[in-house]
């Protein structure tokens, strides 16, 4: 493989990359990448998107400093794979790992969260800040697919809780990012069965976020701004706030940490029980 030795002004541009897609606990895409990059100036408009696909893709390919090709999250494709084998000793020592604890985090909620949010780049930030919750991708304008599956996973919340689904759209700070969930929920409304009860909020950006967390505006669209120009830390405190509007979310944390403990103690109980007959 030939040594990849980019210009200085594309070097710049790859370590900054990297030193963002390291800063966050969970793993990210090109157009998060994009939008840091963006906002701290290592990129002048929108249109540099193409640019930066380029430079990550041979970045990668040629395996530059740090870089691989699993640098970055593919958001839209996976590998299904096949049965593998495991005969009785194999399943004996694996199977107390299947042991979960797992708490009934709404038994004393007023209500059932379900966080929705525009973009599939955004996944890594939801699964890491509420990886406990119900949650979905719009991926822009919801297909008609996805928006009665949502509607339909409300009534199975509902009928599972017998509580109120609460909807928590999280989004871009603009006329397409405020049109497509109030569109969206139109229709998850009207297809919901009759007696469940579903409410919902936007819960970000909203208007005065932008001052509180400094964003930068969009380029050629003034007075619109990016989920993606935020920090990593401020869009947890986004998510944890408009959970808040639905759940008690310290309760919540309590229980989960209590379950994972008490989880970690039953399977090394396990493990030693199961070892006397491998």
């Amino acid at each position: 493989m030939n040594l990849y030795n980019p210009s200085k002004a594309t070097e710049t541009i790859l370590d900054a990359a990297y030193s963002y897609i390291q800063s966050v606990p969970y793993r990210v895409g090109l157009r998060w990448v994009f939008y840091r990059l963006l906002q701290d100036g290592y990129l002048e408009t929108k249109d540099d998107y193409v640019k930066l696909k380029g430079l990550a893709a041979t970045a990668r390919k040629r395996f530059y400093k740090r870089w691989r090709p699993d640098t970055l999250v593919d958001e839209g494709r996976s590998i299904a794979t096949a049965w593998q084998p495991c005969d009785r000793a194999d399943a004996i020592g694996i199977l107390h790992r299947y042991a979960d604890i797992v708490p009934d985090l709404y038994l004393g909620q007023e209500q059932v969260p379900f966080l929705i949010f525009e973009a599939a780049t955004m996944s890594g930030q939801f699964e890491h800040f509420a990886g406990w919750a119900n949650r979905s991708a719009f991926r822009g304008d919801a297909s008609i697919p996805h928006k009665w599956n949502i509607a339909k996973h409300c009534d199975e919340l509902y009928r599972q809780y017998n509580k109120p689904v609460h909807i928590l759209y999280f989004g871009d700070y603009d006329k397409k990012g405020v049109q497509i969930p109030k569109s969206a929920m139109a229709d998850i409304f009207d297809w919901v069965e009759p007696g469940t009860e579903v409410e919902f909020t936007r819960c970000g950006i909203n208007d005065g976020d932008q001052d509180r967390f400094n964003l930068p505006e969009k380029s050629l669209k003034p007075g619109t701004y990016e989920w993606e120009s935020l920090e990593s830390d401020d869009a947890g405190e986004l998510i944890r706030e408009g959970l808040s509007v639905a759940v008690d979310v310290k309760q919540l944390e309590m229980e989960i940490r209590e379950a994972e403990q008490d989880t970690i103690d039953l399977q090394s109980e396990l493990q030693a029980y199961l070892q006397e007959f491998e």
